[in-house]
Formats: structure tokens, C-alpha cells, sequence
């Protein structure tokens, strides 16, 4: 016997305009990412239960995309023990060099001091990893180069990197690594050298729209602009002979608010009019508070206000060329590195946090998660926190990510919120259907058409 999954979206008609006897809906199951074009008289008959209707064939394909499961399933528990047992053999490092930005932005809730990493920390970080990787339990390192900003302590970068790797190599294990930075110092040279040099494949790179939106938010600390010197360092580096334009290694992040939403498809057509849509892709994200930056509170859209506006970025977008990363969610093991083991952050100071969010900032939830201190040996570390427990918490509270079919590919998108008493969901909850279909149109990934008739 089986049952309709409880994780499964479904579209509307979408071609309405066509002889009812050919409507077509688009359903997507969240337990493993796939999407599907389904008759109308298939979605009637399993929405009603008259599995019984539905041709042999097709049935088997609905119980192979998990969209009909064991009547006796608990699909929640399964996805927590799938989510639990997920190991993916890396050893995840956010790792700081500096507490210091030249940046004043608007909507930043850390506390930023002229001060960089120490040789005293550094040599505490390279030991916590080669104790890490001695334990023959890692077959891939990735790190994040994060701050404030962290180009602001390029020796230290420089000199951590090859240390890093060199130390992976030791052991056999493969490394890989990001940085995010607000790209004001990220010139040619440097992008050569963090690349070929240092092995940093991939670029978060934040622009709030055009240059007067930009300039009016994420600023120097003297108030300065910075919107034309981000974009030329861009426009530079993507045109050079070396540049992995088929990688797409920047990408261009966009906070948006009520400030500066109307800026947006302006720095979309200026993007374009350099052709960086065949180089960068591009990540749109709601601006949220920050610690005790209550910004968006003032300055924010409602979760739905942004769902509708994202659709319009999305669309646009896409008409003029640009790669979106993940329009469909897929599948995830994890809500975010806050819940996995053996990810964690390391400032300046040598702190071990599970989060982003924590260091330089002063956090109200900071003690309860914080897991420790470098200087300690590693058995007086706290891995028993809030938000390394956030999937037991689901379990046991029955919250709001226990009943949503969203739960597969979201985990709760971000515990460190919930926490703080806020709704966390993400965008998609609110326009995961018109994502669908600008999936759909636009071919994004694949789409199975087996079910259209019945």
C-alpha cells in the first residue's frame, strides 16, 4: 500500500490555454529534488487518492521518484536519519586572518578593530587541522576565507594557504577554497594569485544594484564610494586570458531591501553590457537583521513582498543571459554548516563557533553555542549546542519545519534565526511555484515529460 508524499509541490496549470483534456501541471518532489510533468487527470487522481486509476506503468514511475511511499513510512524520520547519516568526508573551515573592514555598510552588525590574526593563533589553527586530517577520517578539506574582510590581511592569507596546503597534501586530501570579500582590493594580481597560487576557485562578491544604490550603503567607513572600483576590479579580471569564465568563479551577491530594489535591474543591465553573464552568475538574498542591527526591521521587504520581487529579478535575469544558481532547491543533508560537526569557524582569537554570525559581533546566543577556544585541547569543546542539535530540536518541539514540505531541501534554512525568534524560511517557501515554471521554461535542469498522458 502507498500514500501521496507529504513533501511534494504542485503547480498550477500551465498551459491554460489549452483543450482541458491536455492540461499539464508541474510537480516536484522536495525528498529528492526532481521535477515532473504530470496530466491534470494524474494530479486529480492522486490528490483524491484513486491510485487505483492511474495506468500500471505510470504508477511504478511515481513509486521510483518517491512521489507514492509506503503507507507505513514516517517520511520525517527518515529524512532526519538520511540528513544524520550523511557524511560527506570533508573538513569544513571558516577561517578568519582579520577583524578589520574598510567597509561602513549599512546593515553590518560586526564590531570591526584594526587588528589581524597572530603567529601565536595561526600555528593553533594549522594544528587543530593536522590533528584533524591525522585522524585519517577526512578525505577533502574546503575552506572559506571570511573577515570583516579578509583581503585586508593578504600575507597572512598568502601565508596560511600554502601552509594549508601543504598540509592537505600531506595527507593525502583533496583541498578546495572559497573567499568571500567585498572586492575592493581584489585587483587583477591578486585574483591571479589567489587563484593559481592559493587554489581559491570560487569568489562571493557583494554589489547592492547600480552605483547609486551601491554607494549609498555599502561604503567606505569615511563615507567614500566604492561602486565603481568593485566593478572595474570585475570587469578587469573576467577579461583577462586566464580568467575561468566557463567556471563562473565570481559571483555577484545582491542584498535587497526597500532602499535599494529599484537599483537592481540597472546593475543587472550594466553586467550585462560588459558581458559577465557568460562569466559571473548572480545570487539574490532579502537583507536580514543583523545581531543588534535591526535594519531590516526599518528597512526590509515582507518574506512575500520579496518572493514577488525575486521572481521579476529571476525572469530578468534569465532573459538577459545571466547563470542563477539553484532557481530549484535541491536536495540538502544539511540546513547550513551551523548543524554539521566538522565545519566550524575559527576567528582571530582563536574562538571556535558554529556559525558566521557569532565572531566580532557580541551575540545574545553566543555562549550557548560557542564551542571553544584553540587554545584548550579539543576535549573541553562544547559540540552539543542549539544549533549543532537544531534537527533534534525539529523533532521534539514539532515546529514549523516539522510540518513543511519544504523540509528535504531547506533543513530549516537557517536554525541561528529561529533561535533568535524570527520566521526563517527562505524565499522559496513563498514562490516555489513560479520558480517551477521559470525552471521549466527556461530548461534550467531536467524535467521528466514521461507522465503527460494517462
Amino acid at each position: 500500500m502507498y500514500k501521496l508524499s507529504k513533501y511534494l509541490v504542485f503547480t498550477d496549470i500551465i498551459n491554460p490555454n489549452e483543450n482541458s483534456s491536455g492540461h499539464k501541471r508541474l510537480l516536484y518532489s522536495t525528498r529528492n529534488g526532481l521535477s515532473l510533468v504530470v496530466s491534470n487527470e494524474i494530479y486529480n487522481n492522486l490528490t483524491s487518492n484513486r491510485q487505483d486509476l492511474i495506468e500500471s506503468g505510470y504508477w511504478q514511475q511515481l513509486i521510483d521518484m518517491q512521489i507514492l511511499v509506503p503507507i507505513e513510512e514516517d517520511e520525517f524520520e527518515l529524512i532526519i536519519n538520511q540528513n544524520n547519516a550523511n557524511n560527506i568526508n570533508t573538513l569544513g573551515l571558516v577561517l578568519h586572518t582579520t577583524a578589520n573592514c574598510q567597509f561602513g555598510c549599512s546593515y553590518c552588525g560586526q564590531q570591526h578593530t584594526k587588528k589581524n590574526i597572530d603567529k601565536v593563533v595561526v600555528n593553533m589553527v594549522l594544528t587543530y587541522v593536522e590533528k584533524k586530517l591525522q585522524t585519517g577520517d577526512f578525505l577533502h578539506m574546503f575552506i572559506v576565507w571570511h573577515g570583516s574582510e579578509a583581503l585586508m590581511s593578504f600575507d597572512d592569507l598568502r601565508k596560511m594557504s600554502k601552509q594549508l596546503i601543504e598540509i592537505a597534501n600531506k595527507y593525502k586530501v583533496s583541498y578546495h577554497a572559497k573567499i568571500i570579500t567585498n572586492g575592493l582590493s581584489l585587483k587583477p594580481t591578486v585574483f591571479e594569485e589567489l587563484y593559481f597560487d592559493m587554489l581559491v576557485t570560487n569568489y562571493q562578491i557583494t554589489i547592492d544594484g547600480s552605483k547609486e544604490f551601491h554607494d549609498n550603503r555599502r561604503m567606505l567607513k569615511d563615507g567614500g564610494p566604492t561602486f565603481d572600483i568593485i566593478i572595474n576590479n570585475i570587469i578587469t579580471i573576467t577579461n583577462q586570458p586566464w580568467y575561468p569564465a566557463g567556471h563562473k568563479a565570481i559571483a555577484i551577491r545582491v542584498n535587497i531591501d526597500k532602499t535599494n530594489s529599484g537599483g537592481i535591474f540597472g546593475l543587472i543591465d550594466l553586467m550585462e553590457s560588459h558581458g559577465l553573464q557568460k562569466k559571473i552568475s548572480i545570487d539574490y538574498r532579502p537583507v536580514e537583521n543583523y545581531v543588534d542591527n535591526k535594519f531590516k526591521d526599518n528597512h526590509g521587504l515582507t518574506k512575500e513582498q520579496y518572493a514577488e520581487f525575486e521572481i521579476e529579478l529571476l525572469l530578468y535575469s534569465l532573459e538577459k543571459g545571466f547563470s542563477i544558481p539553484d532557481i530549484v532547491p535541491e536536495r540538502q543533508y544539511d540546513a547550513c554548516m551551523a548543524v554539521v560537526k566538522d565545519f566550524v569557524v575559527l576567528d582571530i582569537y582563536g574562538n571556535v563557533f558554529p556559525c558566521y554570525n557569532f565572531p566580532y559581533t557580541n551575540h545574545k546566543l553566543e555562549s550557548a553555542n560557542k564551542i571553544g577556544n584553540l587554545a584548550f585541547d579539543e576535549s573541553t569543546f562544547n559540540q552539543d549546542g542549539p544549533l549543532r542539535n537544531w534537527y533534534q530540536e525539529i523533532a521534539t518541539t514539532k515546529n514549523a519545519c516539522y510540518h513543511c514540505n519544504l523540509l528535504p531541501v531547506c533543513g530549516g534554512y537557517c536554525p541561528l534565526k529561529w533561535q533568535e525568534g524570527e520566521i526563517a524560511c527562505p524565499s522559496y517557501k513563498y514562490n516555489i511555484e513560479d520558480r517551477l515554471v521559470l525552471n521549466y521554461l527556461y530548461g534550467k535542469v531536467d524535467v521528466r515529460e514521461e507522465l503527460l498522458k494517462n
